[in-house]
């Protein structure tokens, strides 16, 4: 545990994190086994950072997220604080938190939400209107095929329900929403876009996705824009390539199976 005399706690180098009392190894066993975990984000390639922090936040450890001021958070995390005000500390800027900070968070497990079949997740950040429009009728047709073929009706997507970069509400809100509807799912799905490397929320659920052990499917064009640690392999993940969205869209028609289950 923290020293009660230390005046401040050490946080780890750029795009990095340290679950404090454990292993340094990427895996929900490795959260389970730690006093705090500390998070420092500052984009581009904080992709392993977002996923030790979706772990820490699903098994409510104390987590501290550092970046040289909040715009450096994908949006998703912005007001992690605000969402999770016991179990989250968000430090801006040089200055290390105090120990008493750390010390003084604790467990807030996300609430359990309604439930779905499957969570569909997607890294649409950043594209332009039209690149939106495109993705979200992308995941309409995941929705579709999931529940025509794999016995999958009851799915959820915030991809789908935001129609369009202007409609999203607030970090606060989408975080815990989000976070509930994926502890009540059976499995996921997650979408991405294109093979950009970008700080996306998307991480942060699959994180909570494999600290639950949800049965979870990523489906890439290729391995350029996943974290490093999915591209070493993780269990409980299956990852697609899917190449083109002209090959991801035949492969949902033809081998729906061999897709999207888990």
């Amino acid at each position: 545990m923290i020293s009660a005399t230390a005046p401040s706690i050490s946080l780890p180098k750029r795009n990095e994190w340290l679950a404090a009392g454990a292993a340094h190894r990427l895996d929900p066993a490795t959260m389970a086994s730690s006093d705090y975990v500390a998070i420092s984000l500052e984009n581009p390639g904080a992709e392993d950072a977002l996923l030790a922090a979706g772990m820490a936040l699903a098994q409510g450890l104390p987590t501290v997220l550092a970046a040289p001021d909040r715009k450096h958070l994908p949006w998703f995390l912005r007001e992690a604080d605000l969402s999770y005000p016991s179990q989250v500390l968000v430090v801006e800027g040089q200055q290390a938190p105090q120990s008493s900070q750390v010390q003084a968070l604790h467990a807030e497990p996300a609430p359990q939400g309604p439930q779905y079949d499957t969570f569909i997740g997607c890294l649409m950040s950043g594209l332009s209107k039209e690149q939106y429009a495109e993705g979200r009728n992308h995941l309409l047709q995941v929705h579709e095929t999931l529940g025509q073929q794999l016995s999958s009706p009851q799915n959820f997507c915030e991809g789908i329900a935001v129609g369009s970069t202007d409609t999203f509400g607030t970090p606060k809100e989408s975080l815990v929403a989000d976070l509930a509807a994926l502890k009540g799912s059976r499995q996921c799905v997650f979408y991405q876009y294109e093979n950009s490397s970008r700080p996306s929320g998307m991480w942060v659920e699959l994180g909570a996705a494999l600290a639950w052990g949800k049965p979870c499917t990523l489906l890439t064009p290729d391995l350029n824009g996943v974290p490093p640690a999915i591209r070493q392999g993780i269990s409980q993940l299956k990852v697609v390539q899917y190449g083109s969205h002209e090959e991801m869209l035949q492969l949902l028609k033809d081998k729906p199976q061999e897709l999207l289950n888990p």
